[in-house]
Protein backbone atom coordinates (compact mmCIF):
# COMPACT_ATOMS: atom_id res chain seq x y z
CA UNK A 1 0.00 0.00 0.00
CA UNK A 2 1.77 3.54 -0.77
CA UNK A 3 1.27 6.53 1.67
CA UNK A 4 0.17 9.51 0.21
CA UNK A 5 -1.20 12.43 1.83
CA UNK A 6 -3.70 15.22 0.78
CA UNK A 7 -3.55 18.14 2.35
CA UNK A 8 -6.17 20.70 1.95
CA UNK A 9 -6.16 24.50 1.98
CA UNK A 10 -2.60 24.92 2.57
CA UNK A 11 0.19 26.10 0.53
CA UNK A 12 3.92 24.41 0.77
CA UNK A 13 5.00 27.44 2.28
CA UNK A 14 3.20 27.61 5.47
CA UNK A 15 5.18 27.59 8.32
CA UNK A 16 3.26 24.49 9.61
CA UNK A 17 3.42 22.50 6.17
CA UNK A 18 7.18 23.08 6.14
CA UNK A 19 7.75 21.36 9.53
CA UNK A 20 5.66 18.64 8.47
CA UNK A 21 7.44 17.90 5.20
CA UNK A 22 10.66 17.80 7.18
CA UNK A 23 9.02 15.28 9.74
CA UNK A 24 8.68 13.36 7.06
CA UNK A 25 12.05 13.58 5.69
CA UNK A 26 13.51 12.90 8.75
CA UNK A 27 11.04 9.51 8.83
CA UNK A 28 12.01 8.77 5.37
CA UNK A 29 14.81 9.79 4.00
CA UNK A 30 15.56 13.34 2.12
CA UNK A 31 14.13 12.84 -1.66
CA UNK A 32 11.70 10.24 -0.79
CA UNK A 33 8.99 12.63 -0.08
CA UNK A 34 7.00 14.48 -3.06
CA UNK A 35 5.06 16.90 -3.22
CA UNK A 36 2.59 18.70 -6.14
CA UNK A 37 -0.62 20.55 -6.18
CA UNK A 38 -4.01 19.33 -5.62
CA UNK A 39 -6.28 19.95 -8.73
CA UNK A 40 -7.97 22.50 -6.76
CA UNK A 41 -4.82 24.33 -6.81
CA UNK A 42 -5.89 24.94 -3.15
CA UNK A 43 -4.11 21.64 -1.21
CA UNK A 44 -1.15 19.59 -1.69
CA UNK A 45 -0.65 16.21 -2.37
CA UNK A 46 2.20 14.03 -1.14
CA UNK A 47 3.86 10.49 -1.93
CA UNK A 48 6.77 8.41 -0.06
CA UNK A 49 8.70 7.04 -2.91
CA UNK A 50 12.08 7.23 -4.73
CA UNK A 51 12.29 8.86 -7.56
CA UNK A 52 13.56 6.69 -10.97
CA UNK A 53 15.31 8.12 -14.00
CA UNK A 54 13.77 6.96 -17.22
CA UNK A 55 16.25 7.23 -19.74
CA UNK A 56 14.00 6.83 -22.60
CA UNK A 57 11.90 9.86 -21.85
CA UNK A 58 14.50 11.68 -19.71
CA UNK A 59 12.31 12.57 -16.96
CA UNK A 60 12.04 11.17 -13.61
CA UNK A 61 9.01 8.75 -12.14
CA UNK A 62 8.15 8.32 -8.76
CA UNK A 63 7.92 4.74 -7.77
CA UNK A 64 6.39 4.51 -4.55
CA UNK A 65 7.39 2.92 -1.40
CA UNK A 66 5.34 -0.07 -0.11
CA UNK A 67 4.19 0.18 3.78
CA UNK A 68 1.40 -2.20 5.64
CA UNK A 69 -1.84 -0.97 5.72
CA UNK A 70 -2.05 -0.01 9.27
CA UNK A 71 0.90 1.87 9.12
CA UNK A 72 -0.24 3.95 6.36
CA UNK A 73 -3.35 4.72 8.52
CA UNK A 74 -1.39 5.50 11.59
CA UNK A 75 0.65 7.46 9.66
CA UNK A 76 -1.89 9.76 7.68
CA UNK A 77 -3.53 9.65 11.35
CA UNK A 78 -0.84 10.97 13.36
CA UNK A 79 -0.67 14.24 10.46
CA UNK A 80 -4.22 14.77 10.93
CA UNK A 81 -3.49 15.15 14.46
CA UNK A 82 -1.88 18.54 16.18
CA UNK A 83 0.93 19.70 15.81
CA UNK A 84 0.03 19.20 11.87
CA UNK A 85 -3.83 19.24 11.36
CA UNK A 86 -3.09 18.75 7.85
CA UNK A 87 -4.48 15.29 6.28
CA UNK A 88 -7.94 15.76 5.10
CA UNK A 89 -9.98 14.45 7.78
CA UNK A 90 -13.19 13.82 4.94
CA UNK A 91 -10.79 11.52 3.15
CA UNK A 92 -8.98 9.37 5.98
CA UNK A 93 -13.01 8.65 7.69
CA UNK A 94 -14.05 7.85 4.16
CA UNK A 95 -11.03 5.72 3.24
CA UNK A 96 -11.28 3.56 7.22
CA UNK A 97 -14.71 3.36 5.48
CA UNK A 98 -13.57 1.90 2.13
CA UNK A 99 -11.08 0.09 4.06
CA UNK A 100 -13.31 -2.03 6.40
CA UNK A 101 -15.88 -2.34 3.30
CA UNK A 102 -12.42 -4.09 1.50
CA UNK A 103 -12.56 -1.74 -1.24
CA UNK A 104 -9.85 0.42 -3.03
CA UNK A 105 -8.89 3.28 -0.38
CA UNK A 106 -5.63 5.59 -0.26
CA UNK A 107 -6.23 7.22 -3.65
CA UNK A 108 -5.57 10.50 -4.49
CA UNK A 109 -6.48 11.73 -7.97
CA UNK A 110 -4.98 13.51 -10.98
CA UNK A 111 -8.02 14.76 -12.62
CA UNK A 112 -11.09 15.81 -10.49
CA UNK A 113 -14.00 18.01 -11.41
CA UNK A 114 -12.06 18.48 -14.85
CA UNK A 115 -9.03 20.26 -13.11
CA UNK A 116 -5.66 18.56 -13.25
CA UNK A 117 -3.25 17.93 -10.62
CA UNK A 118 0.35 19.71 -10.67
CA UNK A 119 3.69 17.68 -11.77
CA UNK A 120 5.09 15.60 -8.68
CA UNK A 121 8.60 17.20 -7.01
CA UNK A 122 10.81 16.76 -4.59
CA UNK A 123 9.57 18.32 -1.63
Amino acid sequence: MWLTFDWDDVSPVEPKVIAAIEDLKELFGVGRVWCRLSSSKTGMHLVIGDGRYNPKTASIGIQPIEFEEDDVMRIREQFAEEPYGLECRGRLMTDKLRREAGTTWGRIFIVKNGNVSGEWEPC
